[in-house]
């Protein structure tokens, strides 16, 4: 089991990472890496935490059909990131 503070452009949150997903995951939590997190937010204590289910570095990107793959985002434009 491990806890981790993670951190986005709104702030900090802590990740309880239990022993399942901690045997699977353990090599990305790094520092300075990027991850997408996926898990239930708890709210016991004093400020909410994730109760983490899984975790990847993997980055899907969606391109709208009319929108060649590999094209940069453009302002406005409907790529988004999932």
């Amino acid at each position: 089991m491990a806890f981790a503070l993670i951190e986005d452009l709104q702030g900090t949150v802590e990740v309880v990472i239990f022993p399942r997903v901690w045997a699977v995951t353990q090599e990305l939590w790094q520092p300075e890496r990027i991850l997408v997190v996926r898990g239930s937010v708890s709210l016991r204590g004093r400020e909410p935490s994730i109760l983490c289910e899984s975790a990847t570095n993997e980055i899907i990107t969606a391109h709208a059909a009319d929108e060649p793959e590999g094209a940069p985002n453009r302002p406005g434009g409907r790529s988004t990131c999932m």
